[in-house]
């Protein structure tokens, strides 16, 4: 962690970006250039449902929270064999999440109610590990490491009362650059036809919150440095298909 601060803090997010983008299309080049004869390249893609939370106080950050919850995903990648014992390659993963809240303000009679829809976009290059290759199940640790972006819709809604009676209802969006993030985890998969492999996975995704925003409300744009910001580090469980050549 602190080294992707250092690395963010001395290159600028957009130079860290491009770098890690230049080091996947140079690691995915050398791989097949100089893939062995023994070496398998394999396509696997599945359906994930993921766990995260955001933890948005935009009234008091010390009562008022919004919880992001669980949604669906999906990845998809490619990764060569070079041996039996080692995978590399790459990934696109997507996942989506939403929250919803209410409250009431100081006044004691306007009630503000917020939702959110999110969705998350990360680009990763992986490297695998088995541990066991047997007929019946293939164990196989793995680890990816590249970079995240999320965005949101934001439905914002004001009930007045008292002397200020009425409604007022707003879309807005957040949007942030891209971080360093990754994830760690274990895919235990079964053979069931001649090169296609049916998997289950679990993975922890880490990676640090985002708190330079960007608010779209009202038809204007502004950065936004947000106190807690959206976290979307947590568990992905997913089903996965692997087809090998």
């Amino acid at each position: 962690m602190e080294a992707i601060r250092l690395l963010r803090s001395t290159l600028g997010v957009g130079r860290t970006r491009e770098l890690v983008y230049a080091f996947v299309g140079l690691v995915l080049a050398v791989l097949c250039l100089e893939m062995p004869a023994s070496a398998h390249l394999e396509l696997l893609g599945g359906v994930t449902y993921n766990t995260y939370s955001l933890e948005w106080g935009p009234v008091d950050s010390g009562e008022s929270d919004l919880p992001f919850n669980s949604g669906w995903g999906f990845y998809a990648g490619v990764q060569y064999w070079l041996n039996p014992s080692l995978a590399i390659g790459g990934q696109i993963e997507s996942f989506t999440g939403s929250g919803r809240e209410r409250w009431l303000l100081g006044d004691g009679q306007t009630q503000v109610s917020i939702g959110i829809d999110g969705q998350g976009t990360g680009y990763l290059a992986t490297l695998a590990v088995p541990i066991s290759s047997r007929e019946e199940l293939q164990v196989t640790p793995f680890v990816g490491a590249g970079v995240y972006q999320v965005g949101a819709d934001l439905r914002l809604r004001a009930q007045g009362g008292g002397t200020m009676p009425g409604v007022v209802t707003a879309k807005g969006r957040l949007s942030s650059s891209f971080q360093l993030g990754g994830k760690v985890g274990v895919s235990i998969g079964k053979e069931v036809g001649p090169g296609v492999v049916l998997s289950g996975q679990i993975a922890y995704r880490l990676v640090p919150t985002f708190r330079s925003l960007q608010l779209e409300l009202f038809g204007f744009e502004q950065d936004w440095v947000a106190d807690r910001g959206i976290n979307v580090s947590g568990l992905s469980g997913a089903l996965a298909l692997m087809y090998r050549f």
